[in-house]
């Protein structure tokens, strides 16, 4: 069993800890105020890093436009094409 850092959205949250099991599950989450993690450290271990956070892919002009809610047919009535 070993203990990974989550990735935190807002640097103001606290610190959650997946706990992942020896098949390779994570069953729990908790903060450092665990009492099982906390002996997990006090045994000398460290928890890894957290997995670095995929960056999205950039989107097409049709998915921008789409987000905006516009169709090609309006954005060309609002250009006068």
């Amino acid at each position: 069993m070993i203990y990974q850092e989550l990735p935190k959205p807002n640097p103001e949250d606290p610190q959650i800890y997946a706990r992942i099991d020896d098949d390779g599950l994570c069953r729990l989450t908790c903060t450092e105020d665990h009492e099982p993690f906390q002996e997990w450290l006090e045994e000398g271990n460290t928890p890894l890093p957290p997995d670095p956070i995929p960056e999205p892919e950039p989107l097409t002009a049709q998915q921008k436009l789409e987000a905006a809610g516009l169709t090609i047919e309006e954005l060309k009535g609002l250009l006068g094409l």
